[in-house]
């Protein structure tokens, strides 16, 4: 696993249980897409995972086909499969930490 190269460094508890704060946290995301596909590309999923969050801070109600497409064209040297892997764990992530867009937005 790689450490934090954005942001703060977690504490044990945080990497185990919980992103700081019930935050979106692209790391997490990353992580998750390696432990399901290892060799990803450790920038290249952090970036798709930023672009997730923010389409999905414009648009709440995309879905992963639409959320996809719009990350794909943020990043068109990324490949089909990369992208719909950070897209689902992306969502995945929100889903099971319960992260939602800020409701000022949208």
């Amino acid at each position: 696993m790689s450490p934090p190269r954005h942001g703060h460094p977690y504490d044990e508890e945080e990497r185990l249980y919980a992103p700081p704060l019930g935050s979106f946290d692209p790391e997490w995301v990353v992580r998750l897409v390696q432990a399901r596909r290892p060799g990803t590309d450790w920038d290249l999923a952090y970036r798709l995972a930023c672009h997730a969050w923010r389409h999905l801070n414009a648009s709440p109600q995309l879905g992963p086909a639409d959320l996809s497409a719009y990350c794909a064209l943020d990043e068109p040297t990324a490949r089909e499969v990369d992208v719909d892997q950070v897209v689902g764990a992306a969502l995945d992530f929100c889903d099971v930490f319960q992260v939602e867009p800020p409701p000022d937005v949208a």
